[in-house]
């Protein structure tokens, strides 16, 4: 059980802080790059963590269903409200990372105005990263209410 409890906290520690680190580290540190340039750095770096974020994500899911049904948390509003949390989270980064981002790259690429795909990528960003903490805070209040 303590090995599906660390890997569950590891994986909830490489999402968050994996975008915390794009959110508040590349995606302001490349602000006064060119376009294509910023674009291209994005999306080496992005494209890299995609992987190792959505991996984490997945493990963070499966060890979580699997703390809950034998820990006897499934009674918990906790949980139920994690449970939906996690659902919009999957939502929201899937939406940004395999449409609205690709997308926006392509456009900047293009030489195209990415206006309001920027400003979905953007929100979509904040949003899952808040997601992300309130997730966390609702794991906290399952094992400790």
């Amino acid at each position: 059980m303590q090995l599906i409890v660390f890997l569950h906290v590891l994986a909830a520690i490489i999402w968050v802080g994996g975008s915390a680190f794009i959110a508040f580290a590349l995606i302001p540190g490349l602000k006064g790059e060119d376009p294509a340039t910023r674009s291209d750095l994005l999306r080496k770096t992005a494209g890299r963590f995609r992987v190792i974020g959505w991996a984490a994500l997945l493990v963070a899911i499966g060890t979580g269903v699997y703390l809950a049904v034998t820990g006897g948390h499934m009674k918990s509003p906790w949980i139920h409200a994690k449970m939906g949390l996690v659902t919009l989270l999957l939502v929201a980064s899937a939406l940004h990372d395999w449409y609205i981002g690709p997308k926006l790259g392509a456009l900047v690429r293009a030489g195209e105005d990415p206006g309001l795909y920027r400003k979905l990528a953007m929100i979509l960003g904040q949003v899952s990263f808040v997601l992300a903490l309130v997730i966390v805070y609702c794991g906290v209040r399952i094992v400790h209410p």
